[in-house]
């Protein structure tokens, strides 16, 4: 999509979450390169300050920060509202956590604020601007699922949970809003080279092939933004998805998609 007809569906403002780091970062610089102001939120001011410097160094957009944490219902109303006014009209629902392991060993107010950060703002935020987007008739939204979702993945159960509700809601809306220029899409990452993945207890050697850039996952996720109602980011996962989650048994996809998280994550040990 050429920059001035991707400027006139999703302008002029792009409201993205998480954008202080990975994948929402990788989205404000491409969606500076194509012309959208950009409102970044994130509970991290230091690391939004530093993408707003290096966009601000490199193109000529209008950029403002909101600094808040969205597993808050305060803090996500308040950012719909912002992004109200200024007519956002592109959402990318990103920000989020991961937490790795066996459900029983993670705490609940762990688990419960994934639940409040993916669904809830997601929920949230695809409702209130959502709204105006079909008033105006144009618009997108992403919303940020995972290869978990499709594979409902032992030692990640309640992220995996969380995003499988996230790529319900985007691909149900990506229907009903078609018909009113709204283009709505779920986007399933796998291994992305973030941060929070280098964190994660990862081991790179087992991995490394599997693990996509962040840049290269966000320009195949806005080629493919109006035009599909998921996007699954790699061909591994692709396959993973087709075979782990609706060729095999499910009792044997579930018992393979444990032991693959065993065998790239050594330190997880779930129940046999």
């Amino acid at each position: 999509m050429a920059k001035t007809k991707f400027h006139t569906s999703y302008g002029p403002f792009a409201c993205i979450t998480g954008a202080g780091s990975g994948i929402g970062e990788a989205f404000a610089h491409a969606l500076a390169r194509r012309g959208l102001n950009l409102l970044l939120a994130d509970v991290d001011e230091a690391a939004l300050d530093r993408v707003s410097q290096t966009i601000g160094e490199e193109h000529s957009v209008a950029i403002e920060l909101f600094v808040g944490d969205l597993s808050r219902e305060d803090d996500v109303l308040a950012l719909a509202e912002r992004a109200l006014l200024l007519e956002a009209g592109l959402l990318i629902s990103n920000a989020g956590v991961a937490s790795l392991g066996p459900f029983l060993d993670l705490s609940l107010d762990e688990q419960l604020k994934a639940l409040d950060l993916h669904c809830r703002a997601s929920l949230i935020l695809a409702h209130r601007l959502g709204g105006a987007m079909r008033a105006r008739g144009r618009g997108g939204i992403i919303l940020l699922s995972s290869n978990s979702a499709l594979l409902h993945t032992p030692l990640i159960a309640n992220y995996a949970a969380t995003k499988a509700y996230t790529l319900a809601l985007a691909e149900a809306l990506h229907m009903e809003l078609k018909g009113e220029g709204v283009d709505v899409m779920a986007l399933a990452p796998g291994m992305t080279e973030t941060a929070a993945l280098q964190r994660s207890g990862l081991d790179y050697g087992k991995a490394r092939a599997l693990i996509r850039r962040p840049s290269e996952i966000v320009e195949e996720a806005l080629q493919a933004l109006g035009k599909q109602p998921s996007y699954i980011s790699s061909a591994s996962d692709r396959l993973a998805a087709l075979l782990l989650g609706r060729l095999l048994p499910r009792r044997i996809g579930l018992r393979i998609s444990k032991a693959v998280v065993g065998y790239f994550y050594p330190a997880i040990e779930g129940p046999r």
